[in-house]
Order: C-alpha cells, then sequence, then structure tokens
C-alpha cells in the first residue's frame, strides 16, 4: 500500500494556553498522525494532551526565548477521537496542523534531519528554505515541514517545491506536505510570506519500515 495523506487540518489561536483541531472523520486505528505545533510563549514548552499519552516527540526546538516549534507522531489507537490538542506552559499565540498517514507501518523512528534559521531579531526576512534533505531511494515518503512566525503574524504564505500548503491567511504559523517518489533526490523547499520577520527552522525524517515518513524543517519566525 502506497503512503498518502488521508486527511489534515489546523488551527491557529491566540490569548490561550491551548489549541485543538479536528479532523473531519475518525482516523483510521493503525495509521500514523503527525502534528505541527507553533506557540511563543514563556519557557516555550509544548506537549500534546488530547490523546495525553502514546506520543513520540519528533523535534521540538526553542527558536529564541519565547518562541517554540514542535513535531509529535503517533499511532492511531482504538477508539481515539478526531480532535488533538497541544498545550504551552502558558496562554499566547499557537498553532496546531495535524497530519493522518496510510500506507505506513505503524512504527516511527528518527532517520536525519535538517535545520535552517534566520532567528536575529535584528534581522528579517520574507523568505526562507526549509533545510536540505535527501532521503534514500527505494522508498515512497510523505514530507512534511511547518514554519512558525516570531514576533507577529503575516499574510500571502506559499512555498515552492510541489508541497501543498494547509493553511494561509493573516496567523503565525502553517505547514505543508509532498507525497515523494521512490526515487532518490534533494528536497530543499522555501516559504514566502509578507511582512519582515526573523525566522529559524529545524526538521527531521522519520522512517516506517515499509514506507518513510520525512518530517521536514519546521520553520520558525520571529
Amino acid at each position: 500500500m502506497a503512503i498518502a495523506l488521508a486527511q489534515a487540518g489546523v488551527k491557529n489561536t491566540s490569548g490561550s494556553a491551548t489549541v485543538s483541531t479536528t479532523l473531519v472523520s475518525t482516523p483510521t486505528v493503525g495509521n500514523i498522525v503527525v502534528v505541527v505545533v507553533g506557540a511563543n510563549v514563556a519557557g516555550s514548552v509544548t506537549s500534546m494532551t488530547t490523546p495525553a499519552t502514546g506520543w513520540t516527540t519528533i523535534v521540538q526546538r526553542d527558536t529564541d526565548a519565547s518562541n517554540n516549534v514542535s513535531i509529535f507522531a503517533r499511532v492511531v489507537a482504538v477508539s481515539e477521537s478526531s480532535t488533538y490538542t497541544a498545550s504551552a506552559t502558558s496562554a499566547g499565540t499557537m498553532f496546531l496542523s495535524v497530519y493522518e498517514i496510510s500506507g505506513a507501518q505503524a512504527t516511527v523512528a528518527l532517520a536525519v534531519s535538517a535545520n535552517n534559521s534566520n532567528s536575529s531579531g535584528a534581522t528579517t526576512v520574507t523568505t526562507l528554505s526549509v533545510g536540505s534533505i535527501t532521503p534514500t531511494a527505494g522508498k515512497n515518503r510523505l514530507s512534511i515541514n511547518g514554519i512558525w512566525y516570531q514576533g507577529g503574524t503575516t499574510t500571502a504564505q506559499s512555498i515552492d517545491g510541489g508541497f501543498s500548503i494547509i493553511g494561509t491567511g493573516t496567523i503565525r504559523g502553517t505547514s505543508a506536505h509532498l507525497v515523494i517518489a521512490s526515487t532518490s533526490g534533494t528536497y530543499n523547499p522555501s516559504y514566502s510570506w509578507t511582512t519582515l520577520r526573523p525566522t529559524a527552522t529545524v526538521s527531521c525524517m522519520v522512517v516506517a519500515v515499509a514506507s518513510e515518513v520525512d518530517y521536514l524543517p519546521l520553520l520558525g519566525v520571529g
């Protein structure tokens, strides 16, 4: 069975220590759910609280003293709800993207990672590449990356390289995905947006035995 995106959802919120995203359909038992979380809170610690257990932390990074971007993943369990909730250490602005992936073995293991950043508050940009990653040939993959804007919202978000962005508008964060064929190659898409923001990124690739799920750089913009 080829790896594929079954469904996805995203939510941006402000003035809260939690953010919840509800998928259209109940996720299928045995599929993998991947979430991308961004938050601007003191301490910048985020975690998944719904469901409360079963999560693997793929990558979690503070882009500065008060901004955080993270990726978590889990195997869908019996009677799992279609609503997923991320929590931060204090109220602030947050976003949560949720991806349900079918066709991958129900295990999660870190394979490779890539990073890119422009986190200086004095240096602002309106475009940033997510960081170069070269998956091994012979397996289909699904790549996911995310971006978090430090310091305020942006508009007109886009990404190149054939990736599909999940949400745009006057927002602080979003994410994108791409199903990759079983040939080798290097992938380094770039996000673009309006309003100058400082930026930082982090990424990793997670492998399921039959297929690969690539978590390309989370981007954090100040």
